[in-house]
Parts: C-alpha cells; sequence; structure tokens
C-alpha cells in the first residue's frame, strides 16, 4: 500500500470530509432530489455530494461534502438555480427541466465553503449561494485541476 501524508499535520487530518474554509474546485460525485433528511424536525431536500479537486487550502483533494438545498426555505428556487447554473446545467436566460440525480454527476464547479458556528459544520457559505462555474471571474484566482477542466472542453469519444 502506498500512501502520501505529505500534507497531513494531524490524525484529524485523515477525514474524507472537507472541514476547512476556502475555495474550492469540485466536482459533483452524486446528487438526490428530495431526499427526506431525518432528525427532530424532518424536512426534505437536493443533496449534493461535492468533492474537492483543488482550491486555496492544501491537503484537501478527495475530500467531500454534502451541500444541502432545504425545500421548506422560501430561497430554495434561488439557491437550486445558483447550483444549476454554477455547474452548467442552466445557463443563464434558459427555462428547462433539470433531474439532478443524473445531470449533475461529473459536472465542476467552484464553492466557497465556510464553517457555521451555530451547528458546528462546514457548509457551502452564503445560505448555500457562493458557487460559480469554474471559469467565473471571480474564482479566478482558486486553483483548479488542469486534469479536470479539459474534462470539459473534451469531444465524446466516437461510437464506431
Amino acid at each position: 500500500m502506498d500512501l502520501d501524508a505529505t500534507n497531513v499535520t494531524s490524525v484529524e487530518d485523515c477525514s474524507t470530509e472537507l472541514k476547512v474554509e476556502g475555495r474550492f474546485h469540485m466536482v459533483v460525485q452524486s446528487a438526490t432530489e428530495k431526499k427526506l433528511i431525518p432528525g427532530k424536525t424532518p424536512f426534505e431536500a437536493d443533496v449534493i455530494v461535492l468533492e474537492v479537486l483543488a482550491g486555496d487550502v492544501a491537503g484537501q483533494v478527495g475530500k467531500t461534502i454534502d451541500h444541502m438545498i432545504g425545500y421548506e426555505r422560501p430561497d430554495t428556487g434561488a439557491r437550486q438555480m445558483r447550483f444549476a447554473i454554477a455547474c452548467g446545467l442552466l445557463a443563464p436566460g434558459e427555462k428547462k427541466s433539470i433531474f439532478l440525480d443524473t445531470q449533475a454527476p461529473g459536472q465542476q464547479l467552484v464553492a466557497k465553503i465556510t464553517h457555521w458556528k451555530e451547528k458546528d459544520r462546514y457548509t457551502v457559505g452564503g445560505m448555500g449561494m457562493d458557487l460559480w462555474p469554474v471559469d467565473h471571474p471571480q474564482v479566478a484566482d482558486v486553483p483548479k485541476a488542469p486534469e479536470a477542466l479539459a474534462l470539459l472542453n473534451a469531444e465524446p469519444a466516437k461510437v464506431a
């Protein structure tokens, strides 16, 4: 087994969960629409698992974070739209149906992750609105994974 702990400073760094603030180039690992979230007050939410490809904090590649868009909020539509535009599923001015479960995985975006002190958890900042397309000028200085970016412009394989 080959292991690389060059960016590990303590045993806590070995977690697969993203637990630091920063801006990250991410890929959608999976997405589930209207999942029931259990708890004291159960609620429905779109649950999107984002995986770090690169970012402005070293040692985070491969770590994941759940981005939830709850249906009980009055800004649900705006948050869903921001996500869809940020990862290229929807263009400004466009109207169409999006199927997160099948269309979102593999899409890339940049997210700002912040620490929500009241709940002691990390989340997409700006109440879920700190998301941008990878080529947006506001995130031009965020490190990106070149091999992943190359996939965005790759031609689909020809089927013989």
